[in-house]
């Protein structure tokens, strides 16, 4: 299949995380034997002038291509902010399209306008409308967007945007760790992930039973950067910028715990690459999570209990840990691999 993948974002050299994701669903249909093109937005923007300039260059070049170019299937990750272009060609030339949603693309998350995501809904719905196929992170998500929109013209498929490869997340044999163990939050840190709630429970933690057994690393960019390291001098927390995802999957290798705190997620993919690489997971208990993790009511937490079970984890023989977190690996590999997932999507892609 000739397939063109048109996206707001997708990494490049300079920004190596920025919409991975699409990347590794891109790679994977290759590897199916698909021809795949890509009009993206490679870059974040600096100031609103910078933004305007790369939408606008991106909508123009997705406009032309759409129009001038024969495809099989026209795959469009983040519609609100990615289907314009493509439905303005579509009224000259019409394609077989596939939408694939991510985050707060679809939904509304705290903290953010109620007035621009009005906007947003409406332009999915007209998405929707013009789609052969609606593809969602996970099936809490498709849950959510059912009941925001009309979607009983258009097949859903729950695919967990690629997948986790693990060749490279659990690529090392990991042994038995002795305390101190290695505790990290990895994620944007901006109020949806809630990284300021991390910062609380990690600060309990040390001030309830010290420093001696845990060491923690908050990985990750975004505005409340200055306010974290300033909530955590005191504590032995590192901050690391942003990491590829080949650095990341080294740095997994090196924790034993992993928080994730989101009040909401489409998937949690970090979770995921976090599991098939044998840590532990410490999240939020909400929907997404629920789906990813179903190990143990132990490994779910909030901010009144959360030094409480981290301590627990240490207190743990590091046998018990060690096969703990197997098992999770384990089933977070015959869940979410990567080759199972990119066959499921190329399927669905074949029978539009």
């Amino acid at each position: 299949m000739k397939i063109l993948i048109v996206s707001n974002m997708y990494p490049s050299e300079a920004c190596p995380h920025y919409g991975v994701f699409v990347k590794n669903v891109c790679d994977g249909l290759v590897a199916q034997g698909n021809h795949c093109q890509v009009v993206a937005i490679h870059h974040t923007s600096q100031g609103a002038g910078q933004k305007l300039m790369r939408y606008g260059r991106f909508y123009l070049s997705a406009f032309w291509t759409v129009l001038t170019g024969k495809f099989d299937v026209v795959y469009v990750h983040f519609p609100s902010h990615s289907f314009v272009p493509v439905w303005l060609a579509s009224w000259f030339r019409k394609h077989n399209i596939v939408l694939n949603f991510h985050g707060g693309d679809g939904k509304l998350h705290e903290g953010r306008s109620a007035l621009f995501f009005r906007i947003k809904k409406y332009l999915n719905q007209k998405a929707i409308d013009a789609a052969k196929l609606v593809v969602v992170p996970s099936q809490p998500y498709a849950d959510d967007l059912a009941g925001l929109y009309d979607l009983s013209r258009v097949k859903t498929l729950a695919s967990p945007s690629g997948g986790v490869d693990p060749s490279l997340f659990g690529q090392h044999i990991r042994t038995p760790s002795e305390a101190p163990l290695h505790v990290a939050f990895v994620g944007r840190l901006v109020d949806v992930k809630r990284p300021q709630v991390f910062a609380r429970c990690i600060a309990r933690y040390f001030e309830r039973y010290g420093d001696q057994q845990v060491t923690a690393t908050v990985v990750g960019s975004g505005p409340q950067r200055a306010r974290l390291e300033a909530m955590l001098e005191p504590y032995p927390v590192a901050f690391v910028d942003a990491l590829s995802q080949q650095d990341l999957a080294a740095f997994f290798n090196k924790t034993d715990v992993l928080v994730q705190c989101s009040e909401t997620e489409s998937l949690g993919l970090v979770l995921i690459e976090s599991m098939v690489a044998q840590c532990l997971p410490l999240c939020a208990d909400n929907a997404a999570y629920r789906y990813l993790v179903s190990d143990s009511d132990s490994l779910f937490v909030s901010e009144d209990d959360f030094a409480d079970k981290l301590h627990r984890v240490v207190q743990m023989s590091p046998e018990g840990r060690a096969e703990l977190a197997r098992n999770v690996a384990q089933q977070a590999v015959a869940r979410f691999s990567h080759n199972n997932v990119i066959e499921r999507l190329h399927h669905a892609f074949s029978q539009l």
